[in-house]
C-alpha cells in the first residue's frame, strides 16, 4: 500500500521572477521550479534537527547551490583563469626560473585565447602552446577557475531572499536582521 504525503506549495514572486517551492517535512523533499531553474534536494528528517522550512531557512548559500543544483551551479570562470594563469607565470619566473622569453611568450599565447565559456576549449588552447606548458608545469589544470553561474546568484537574491523571508516571519524565527 503506497503512502500519500502531502507538501506545502510556495508562490513567490519578486519583480517578473517566479518560483514554485514545495517542501515535504515528512519525506525532507525540497523541489523549487524557478524562472532560474530547477533546485531540488532531500534533507531527510534524521539528517536535520528542525522542522523542514526552518532547516533551509538557515542554509548558506554555498551548501544549498551545492546540494540542489550540484555541478551545474558552476560554470568555467574564463576572467578569473586567465587573471590566475598570469600570476602562475610570474610566480613561476621567480620560482621555477622560466626564462623571460618564455613567461613573456606564455602571457602572449594566453592573451591570443579567444573569450569562451567551454573549459574544455581553453584547456586544449592552453596544452596546444609549449610556452604555456612550460610556464604552467604538470599541474597546469588546477590554474582553472570556477564560479556559481549567474542564475544561481539572481535566484539566491531574489526569489530565495523573498522566499526566506516569508519563512522566518511564517514560523516566528529570529531575524536575522536583529541587532544590526
Amino acid at each position: 500500500m503506497g503512502v500519500i504525503s502531502s507538501a506545502e506549495l510556495h508562490r513567490v514572486r519578486s519583480g517578473h521572477e517566479w518560483a514554485l517551492i514545495a517542501l515535504d517535512d515528512h519525506t525532507g523533499l525540497v523541489a523549487i521550479q524557478s524562472s532560474y531553474g530547477a533546485f531540488n534536494h532531500i534533507w531527510p528528517p534524521q539528517h536535520r534537527s528542525q522542522p523542514l522550512g526552518e532547516f533551509i531557512a538557515t542554509l548558506d548559500f554555498d551548501y544549498f547551490m551545492t546540494k540542489t543544483r550540484g555541478t551545474a551551479a558552476r560554470e568555467f570562470d574564463f576572467d578569473g583563469t586567465v587573471a590566475n594563469i598570469r600570476g602562475w607565470i610570474k610566480r613561476a619566473r621567480r620560482e621555477r626560473g622560466i626564462s623571460k622569453d618564455v613567461a613573456r611568450d606564455a602571457i602572449s599565447a594566453l592573451d591570443a585565447i579567444d573569450h569562451t565559456t567551454s573549459s574544455d576549449y581553453f584547456a586544449t588552447q592552453i596544452c596546444d602552446d609549449a610556452d604555456l606548458m612550460q610556464a604552467l608545469g604538470s599541474e597546469w589544470y588546477e590554474a582553472f577557475r570556477t564560479r556559481y553561474t549567474p542564475e544561481c546568484e539572481w535566484f539566491w537574491k531574489t526569489i530565495w531572499a523573498d522566499f526566506r523571508w516569508q519563512l522566518l516571519c511564517r514560523d516566528g524565527l529570529e531575524s536575522p536582521f536583529i541587532g544590526l
